[in-house]
């Protein structure tokens, strides 16, 4: 999960949110992308390696259908919200990845007891930074 400025770092780049955009409705090919957005596939396929590592975009492979290589699919895995209130006396700035706790559970990495405790941290850590 990236934070915040992560998250701006990586969004500001107009290509990447356009990528979004698209993702966001349906899951798509990178060749796909490269016509939607009339850029080299290999500029779609950098933009992808950077939102799939910050955990905005997911992999699926999908079987060729005339018996060649598989191929890949991206799509939105998970909602995320970034949120930043600026005014007089106001600076406020959080994100939040709503599909970190669905994460967690589906990847059973640990016991119910210990996810209960380890959300119960996230959160508690959470509040005390001021991101919530």
């Amino acid at each position: 999960m990236v934070d915040f400025d992560e998250a701006m770092a990586i969004l500001e780049n107009q290509a990447r949110r356009n990528i979004l955009k698209h993702l966001v409705k349906e899951p798509h090919y990178p060749l796909q992308l490269s016509e939607l957005l009339e850029i080299s596939q290999q500029a779609v396929m950098k933009h992808i390696k950077v939102l799939e590592n910050a955990g905005f975009v997911e992999v699926e492979i999908m079987p060729s259908e005339k018996g060649g290589p598989p191929k890949k699919m991206y799509k939105v895995n998970q909602s995320f919200s970034l949120r930043l209130d600026l005014g007089p006396d106001l600076f406020r700035a959080e994100h939040r990845f709503e599909g970190w706790l669905e994460a967690k559970r589906k990847a059973q990495l640990i016991e119910n007891d210990q996810f209960v405790e380890d959300c119960l941290d996230y959160w508690m850590d959470q509040w005390i930074r001021g991101q919530m």
